[in-house]
């Protein structure tokens, strides 16, 4: 028995590097919830591989930024085609990539499709910001939480990204 728990231990502690390598429901919820701090709503696209326990943790980390989340989880283009018809115009979508939400052809559609509806895309990738997502949350090389704005894309946004506010929501780069 002693075996097994220092085991498990083991393995517990040589995992966390990776596991604290994900960006969090909470830190992407919180940095929506920073950016546009009038919103109470939130679509959350991800991945269906990747889905496990998320509803539970999107639900604390709704109550904790007031943000209500609706999740599609994503299994197949389909799945994207249908969860974008659901999104309104002026939306937020924050959306953990994975699966099929990292292939090309569905980032460049569900880019389009956001420019389309003047929606927020936030990312937990830098490729997507670069693409032209509004953000992309990432962790540097110091595994510090990292954000990545595209105002090129999201010019209908640019006037609310001063500088000042740049610099409160600790943006590293800025796509112009």
């Amino acid at each position: 028995m002693k075996r097994l728990l220092v085991l498990t231990v083991a393995v517990i502690f040589t995992n966390m590097p990776l596991l604290a390598s994900d960006i969090t429901p909470l830190q992407i919820m919180f940095v929506a919830k920073t950016m546009f701090p009038e919103a109470t709503d939130v679509t959350v696209f991800i991945s269906g591989k990747d889905a496990s326990g998320v509803e539970t943790t999107f639900g604390r980390a709704a109550s904790q930024t007031q943000l209500t989340p609706k999740v599609f989880i994503i299994d197949d283009t389909k799945g994207v085609g249908e969860a974008v018809r659901q999104v309104g115009d002026g939306s937020i979508i924050l959306m953990l990539n994975g699966g099929v939400l990292n292939e090309k052809s569905t980032q460049l559609f569900i880019l389009k499709k956001c420019k389309e509806k003047q929606a927020a895309l936030i990312t937990t990738s830098k490729d997507y910001a670069t693409l032209g997502a509004l953000a992309g949350l990432y962790k540097d090389e110091t595994a510090k939480l990292a954000i990545s704005l595209n105002l090129k894309h999201n010019a209908h946004l640019a006037g609310k990204f001063t500088p000042e506010f740049q610099e409160k929501l600790r943006v590293k780069e800025v796509i112009e």
